[in-house]
This record gives C-alpha cells, sequence and structure tokens, in this order.
C-alpha cells in the first residue's frame, strides 16, 4: 500500500496521465472525430418508388428526395448531375405520391395537383413538348382538367386517374399503352376510352391497367413483342400482367334467409266448472268432470284505423328573385392569381437562368425574366390560356404552355427550356 501512494504521488509530481485517464480521453476523441465524420442523418422515407436508374422517396413532411442517375434531368435537382446521396427536389410540398419511369419523373400534391420531370422526347413530362431537346431538370406542373387521386408511370408513359374515375395518359404511344384508340405520342394528357369507372390503375414498360369500380380488370398497351392493344379490353385476374398487384377477390356473401312475420298473439278467458268435493270423503280422480273450454274472445277489440289528416297546405308566398344588377346577384370580387416559373439554359451537367426573355400570358404581357431567369405574371382568376416566351435567336421548350382554369397560385412551378440559335 505504502508503495502504491508513492508511486501515485511520483506520477503526480512528474505531472503523467493515470491509465484510466488515457482511456476515458481516447474515449472522448473516437466519439468526437464519428460525429464529425457522420454529417447529418439522412431523412427517414416512407414512400419510394423506383425508376430505370434513379429513384424517389417522400419524408414524413411531404417533401420529395431523388438520387441515381441523372442524364435527363429526373432528379429535379436542376441539373444534370448524378447524385449518390438523397438530395431535395425543388420547389415541391405536401406530397403524397411519386412514381417514376425510365427517366422521367413524378409527383402528386395533397389538393391533387400533378408535377412532372425528367426526360420528354416521347411528351412522358407533359408539358407539351415532345422534341428530343425536351428535357426538363425541373419540376412543372401537369395541365389537367380533373383532380388527380392516383398516378403511375411506365417506361415513357404516365397514368393518372381522376377523383371522378376517369383515366388520363401521356407520353409514349407506340404500343397503344395511352388507350385512346389511337399509336401517336401525346405531350398532352388525352383521356383514356373507357366504358366504365376505375378506382386503380396500372402502369410497367409499355403496358397499362385498371380495375373498375365494378371490379373488373381492364388491360390496354403491350400484349406481345411489338404488339399491343390500343383500346381497354376486360381480361381474367389469371391472366392479368398486373394480377400479384390486385386486391383479394371478393366473396360474395351468401343471401340472408328471409325472415318470417311472428303469428298474431289473442289472449282468451276460460271457464273450468269442477262438481264440489267433499273433504271427508275424497271421490276417485275419474268422478272430475271438466266442462268444455269457452270460446276464444280478444281480450280487447282492434280499433278502427284513424282517418288521415291532410297536412296544412302553407300559404306564403314564394321568395322574390334577385333584381339584376342588386348586391345578392353581383359576383364576389376575386384576388389576382400569380403565376411564376424560370427559363432555363440547359448545358451538359448544369443549368441556369436567362434574363431578358419575354414572357406573354394570352394578350398580357408579363415582366421579362430576372438575372436568374424567374418570371411572374398577375392574371384574374379562373384565367385560362398560354405562357408563350420569347427572345432573338432562342428557341424555347415548349414553345407555349396551356393552363386551364387558375384558381390559385402557381409558384415555380411552370418552366421552359431555352436553345440558342445563333443563326
Amino acid at each position: 500500500m505504502a508503495q502504491k501512494k508513492l508511486n501515485r504521488q511520483a506520477a503526480a509530481k512528474s505531472g503523467a496521465i493515470p491509465a484510466g485517464g488515457l482511456s476515458l480521453i481516447l474515449l472522448l476523441f473516437l466519439f468526437v472525430v464519428g460525429v464529425a465524420f457522420a454529417g447529418p442523418r439522412s431523412p427517414r422515407f416512407f414512400v419510394k418508388a423506383q425508376g430505370g436508374q434513379h429513384t424517389l422517396a417522400i419524408d414524413a413532411a411531404g417533401q420529395v428526395w431523388a438520387w441515381g442517375g441523372n442524364s435527363a434531368g429526373q432528379l429535379g435537382s436542376g441539373s444534370f448531375r448524378p447524385e449518390d446521396k438523397p438530395v431535395a427536389v425543388s420547389g415541391l410540398k405536401k406530397i403524397v405520391a411519386v412514381a417514376a419511369g425510365r427517366r422521367h419523373s413524378l409527383a402528386l400534391s395533397a389538393d391533387g395537383r400533378v408535377w412532372a420531370w425528367g426526360a420528354g422526347q416521347f411528351g412522358q413530362t407533359g408539358n407539351g413538348s415532345s422534341n428530343h431537346f425536351a428535357s426538363q431538370p425541373l419540376p412543372g406542373l401537369v395541365p389537367l382538367p380533373v383532380t388527380i387521386k392516383t398516378i403511375a408511370a411506365g417506361d415513357h408513359h404516365t397514368l393518372a386517374r381522376g377523383v371522378d374515375g376517369s383515366v388520363w395518359a401521356w407520353g409514349a404511344n407506340d404500343l397503344g399503352q395511352l388507350g385512346d384508340g389511337g399509336k401517336v405520342d401525346s405531350a398532352r394528357p388525352v383521356k383514356v376510352k373507357l366504358t366504365e369507372l376505375v378506382e386503380k390503375i396500372f402502369a410497367q414498360g409499355g403496358r397499362s391497367g385498371a380495375v373498375a369500380l365494378d371490379g373488373n380488370i381492364l388491360s390496354w398497351g403491350g400484349v406481345q413483342q411489338g404488339r399491343g392493344e390500343s383500346l381497354a379490353r376486360k381480361v381474367s385476374r389469371e391472366v392479368a400482367w398486373f394480377r400479384k398487384d390486385l386486391p383479394p377477390a371478393k366473396v360474395e356473401a351468401l343471401p340472408a334467409l328471409p325472415v318470417l312475420p311472428a303469428a298474431p298473439k289473442a289472449t282468451a278467458s276460460v271457464n273450468v266448472t269442477t262438481p264440489p268435493v267433499s273433504a271427508k270423503v275424497p271421490l276417485p280422480a275419474a268422478s272430475l268432470k271438466v266442462a268444455p273450454l269457452a270460446s276464444v274472445v280478444p281480450s280487447s277489440p282492434v280499433p278502427a284505423s284513424s282517418p288521415v289528416i291532410p297536412a296544412p297546405v302553407s300559404s306564403a308566398p314564394p321568395l322574390a328573385k334577385p333584381v339584376a344588377g342588386s348586391a345578392s346577384s353581383l359576383p364576389a370580387s376575386r384576388e389576382p392569381v400569380r403565376v411564376r416559373g424560370r427559363v432555363l439554359m440547359q448545358r451538359v451537367g448544369a443549368s441556369h437562368g436567362l434574363a431578358g426573355v419575354e414572357i406573354r400570358a394570352g394578350s398580357t404581357d408579363c415582366a421579362p425574366t430576372d438575372n436568374e431567369g424567374w418570371f411572374e405574371c398577375r392574371l384574374p382568376a379562373g384565367w385560362s390560356g398560354s405562357l408563350r416566351p420569347s427572345k432573338t435567336k432562342y428557341r424555347f421548350v415548349p414553345s407555349s404552355l396551356s393552363l386551364d382554369r387558375v384558381q390559385a397560385d402557381l409558384d415555380s412551378q411552370q418552366y421552359f427550356i431555352a436553345v440558342y440559335e445563333p443563326f
């Protein structure tokens, strides 16, 4: 004991750190280094969609993330640079569903609007353009006439189901996967020709499918190599190409047996008379005589039906119609809506805004784009028409963008790609 005490005193005088202290310092150092190199934690994803070479995901806040290949801008980051880690997709909020094609991406917001970005050579982004320079590296709003409930993506085409049970499609149509009766690609949503309303949609490769409200299974598009059907047809569950994604078959319940009405009950008084029996001399049981049953008499008479008294007719005069021009007949004033977007110069690996582009909304001139390519138009609520960019020596994709009955602000969702053509 004395020797250990002398050793500790000697170590304290020399400034040496005890072995236990060294271990504690080493653990603390490793913890600090681990935190420094670990970086921020990855978001937790609740919904994922796998494309050809990229992945989309949604976090708890409704933010869309993307990673993987980006040759056509399918990550929605504004560039064409691939990403190994998730990056946030620009300008999307409150997203509830995503879908991914081979090189294009889709998102559905909680209010039923659809955004698309990425490759558009077949019109699969729905922006009205289908040339080979139509890659869209940022999300753009797809003009649809109905509120959308679900979305699905094939290799180069897109399906969207409206809240009214209708189905809309755009993109490649070489196998009839748009279901409009033809085989011509469409860069605008077209209505699928169906004879019944739909509750589920499916898309894969060049094929499309749906489940009708009455349970019928429908299929159109690619059937065999190089052959397709441009109109939906009914198929059985066993041959449907999307049968593994179908809900379990419904078992029809047996019809309930009819319930017979209960027989009416009647009360009756029965008079039974017996002869007096002597208490001292018991009589044999055979000597007892029972009087015959009296006739059945209802305990209470059946009341006669009461006469029906008609309800009194109101003599109040009809309401007067509002006079034209009065306060009750005039529509309420509506604030103008704001449509904001950007014009981008497409570059391999990156893109930047183009300044000085004139934007015309129908007959209204909007402010030219600023130094970062942003523009803004103030339009009356319910406005319908086309946005058209113009600048000398530039061509724009799409050349115009149609909007239908704009009721709310469209913030940072309308995009054009500028192509420089000096000659």
